[in-house]
């Protein structure tokens, strides 16, 4: 009989025609319904591998690992290269190989089998088979690890041991050009007829570096000048993966004493696995430091607003309402410990608010991108108070303050310089022109009312190098370690007629809410700028500017009081030129927290012109003096500019008719004194005949009679003269 499998609904068992619906698995049964079910319940809760409890699998390790009896996966071996630069990782792996002529010893460290040397020495060989550096274009290393410069061979012929040789163009001796006889006598260059005396100190050569006499024959004679040894200075700079040291490189050169400064190579970073940053070895940096801890979030309740960001590693921080790169933001955190940064601000309005962050470690890593500071500002009235925030706990202070912005640097003139330098905290700095401890400088920076900006103005008696180390201690009392150098050169310049800088896009030129704000002008030519409160010659000006790229200019000021301020800015170039280099940051510092809570204060645009719009049922918010019937103001209320119209279509109705009111109402006055004129006439006249009635009358009455009646006539003619 033909039979029709199915399996609908069934996991295992029987198809209906012989067939399988499938099989269960290992601890499973299948029932009568055709599903799969066991007695056991498999459970792998907390276990990444090993047994489920049926008989199934919570899964596997990686290679290297093991499950162990609780179910954890665990290293068979743990690698570890802590403090080690090569050999093994305790686990069949590599910490790392060395270059050629090094080895690993013991402790996984590379040691040279071979120690290189390239102490006073430019180029050359190290020693070991490395290089000391390498020569420009147009200079050769000559024996001693020198770059001079390069000699043309066979450049002239010169006597020596009365024969004649060759000599390169630098004054180095080369072969043989003629053997002057036993009867000759070698002479300018030449193999002559002999000569009874040679004249003695006829000319002064180079050779072996100094600088000797030479009689008229050829022959070397006393010592004219020691041309001297060569000297290290404390400079230092990084060419590549080496640590250089200035040195003053002396030699004999065209038959004169000679010395240029040149580097030399002291340490290659590379071979301990670091790189040169700054003249010093430092590890290899290259990653940005890791910002978290960004506060507040959420809703704020209060217009004093506190800003906070966590940095993985020492760091300086800044913030901006837009979102730029590090240098062009403006606005500082500030820190204790490099680590914790944080910032006040004032909070103008009622809304939401993004602040954007960026940090550059002391690697010169800087953040690749924003991280974000986001939060709302609303009124207490309106929502409940937020819940209390843990306090932040503030680690304590063991780092000495971080020194940045020494100035100057490059040539200056005028016979007066300010040093100065910038701290990362308050502190006290001091200086002196010998590399000492703190408490042995002898002179002391002057501090600003930040604590944080210190400088000394120096009279320069002299041209020259002039050299400064400077040390800092934080009120904790912690003291920088190594000195910070401040070098320049003081060469007198004729700067006449030379003019300074331009100076543009001034900021800021409104209004700020905030008390520590950022100073920020942009120069057309690498400059140093100043500025003060009070309109000053350059060199007078107590406050500077800092700068990245000698272009743009910023340095952070605090407010003491709301008001309107100005600070005068004056820069002055690398050459020393300040000549009309000035400009003025005008702004206005604002009570936030007074103008949100007076808002009926709040002055309207002071607009040219109002233009009437007409009640059409079309919003038309093309100009801000627009006085348009149907554009609300936030989704209420009319148009505010609708209340401040000012043209001949919109002003008043008085201003519109005055000349007609004032018409009208003289009109009325006339007809109302023509009414009252009208009126009193005819009561005289009506008088007058009443008077001759009781005269008339007065006739058949007797005389007393008459006498009455004249006096009642006389007094109502007196009345109506009254009236």
């Amino acid at each position: 009989t033909t039979c029709t499998p199915s399996c609908t609904g069934k996991a295992c068992g029987n198809d209906g025609c012989g067939g399988s619906c499938g099989t269960c698995a290992s601890g499973y049964t299948c029932n009568a319904s055709g599903q799969c079910f066991t007695t056991c319940t498999p459970s792998c809760t907390g276990k990444a591998c090993g047994n489920d409890g049926c008989g199934g699998s919570c899964g596997t390790c990686a290679s290297g690992y093991t499950c162990n009896v609780s179910g954890q996966c665990a290293a068979i071996c743990t690698p570890s290269c802590t403090g080690k630069a090569c050999g093994n990782d305790g686990c069949g792996g590599s910490c790392g190989t060395c270059a050629s002529g090094y080895t690993c010893n013991v402790s996984g460290q590379c040691a040279a089998t071979c120690t290189p040397s390239c102490t006073g020495k430019a180029c050359g060989n190290d020693g070991c088979g490395g290089s000391c550096g390498t020569c420009a274009s147009g200079y050769t290393c000559n024996a001693s690890g020198q770059c001079v410069a390069s000699c043309t061979a066979n450049s002239s012929k010169n006597c020596y041991n009365n024969d004649v040789y060759w000599y390169d163009s630098c004054g180095n001796r080369g072969a043989v050009y003629d053997d002057c006889g036993s009867d000759e006598t070698c002479s300018a260059g030449e193999c002559g007829a002999s000569s009874s005396s040679c004249t003695a100190n006829s000319s002064k050569r180079c050779s072996d570096g100094n600088l000797y006499w030479y009689d008229s024959c050829g022959v070397k004679g006393e010592l004219f000048q020691n041309c001297g040894s060569n000297s290290l200075t404390a400079d230092y700079q990084c060419s590549g993966t080496w640590v250089q040291q200035g040195m003053i490189a002396k030699d004999c050169i065209n038959n004169a004493c000679a010395q240029n400064s040149t580097w030399s190579n002291v340490t290659n970073c590379s071979l301990t696995g670091k790189v040169c940053k700054n003249g010093v070895c430092v590890a290899n940096d290259t990653a940005a430091p890791t910002i978290y801890g960004l506060a507040p979030s959420g809703t704020l309740y209060s217009a004093n607003a506190v800003l906070t960001v966590t940095t993985s590693e020492a760091a300086e921080c800044r913030y901006s309402s837009y979102d730029k790169s590090f240098d062009s933001m403006t606005l500082k955190f500030g820190t204790s410990n490099q680590t914790y940064h944080s910032a006040s601000v004032v909070l103008p309005k009622y809304a939401a608010y993004t602040y954007y962050v960026r940090c550059r470690d002391t690697a010169g890593n800087a953040s690749a991108a924003s991280s974000k500071i986001a939060f709302a500002y609303a009124s207490s009235a309106v929502n409940s108070l937020p819940p209390a925030s843990p306090k932040e706990t503030v680690p304590a202070d063991k780092a000495a303050p971080v020194i940045s912005d020494l100035l100057p640097e490059g040539e200056v003139s005028g016979g007066e310089v300010r040093i100065s330098l910038a701290t990362s905290e308050k502190a006290t700095c001091r200086y002196d022109i010998a590399d000492t401890s703190y408490d042995s400088m002898e002179n002391t920076l002057d501090s600003d009312s930040t604590g944080m900006l210190q400088e000394k103005s120096l009279a320069l008696a002299n041209s020259g190098a002039y050299t400064y180390y400077v040390k800092c201690k934080d009120f904790s009392g912690n003291i920088s370690k190594e000195s910070s150098v401040i070098k320049f050169s003081y060469a007198v310049q004729d700067t006449q007629d030379q003019f300074g800088p331009s100076i543009s896009n001034v900021f800021p030129a409104d209004t700020v809410y905030q008390s520590d704000i950022a100073l920020a002008v942009t120069t057309n030519v690498k400059a140093t700028c100043r500025y003060s409160d009070q309109d000053q010659e350059f060199g007078s000006m107590p406050g500077i500017f800092s700068t990245d790229d000698g272009l743009r200019q910023t340095a952070t000021v605090n407010l003491e009081n709301f008001g309107d301020y100005n600070y005068y800015v004056r820069c002055q170039d690398e050459k020393g030129n300040a000549q009309g280099s000035y400009a003025v940051v005008e702004f206005k510092y604002k009570d936030a927290a007074a103008v949100l809570s007076d808002v009926d204060t709040v002055e309207l645009p002071d607009c040219q012109q109002y233009v009437s719009g007409a009640a059409d049922d079309i919003c038309d918010p093309a100009a801000d003096c627009l006085c348009d019937p149907d554009c609300p103001v936030e989704g209420d209320g009319i148009d505010a500019d609708c209340a401040n119209i000012v043209d001949e279509t919109s002003g008043n109705f008085f201003e519109r008719n005055g000349f007609w009111i004032l018409a009208l109402i003289g009109l009325v006055l006339l007809v109302i004194f023509v009414i009252i004129f009208i009126i009193r006439r005819r009561g005289l006249a009506q008088n007058e005949d009443d008077s001759i009635e009781d005269i008339d009358d007065a006739e058949d009455m007797d005389e007393a009679d008459v006498d009455q009646a004249e006096d009642a006539a006389g007094d109502r003619e007196q009345s109506n003269q009254y009236e």
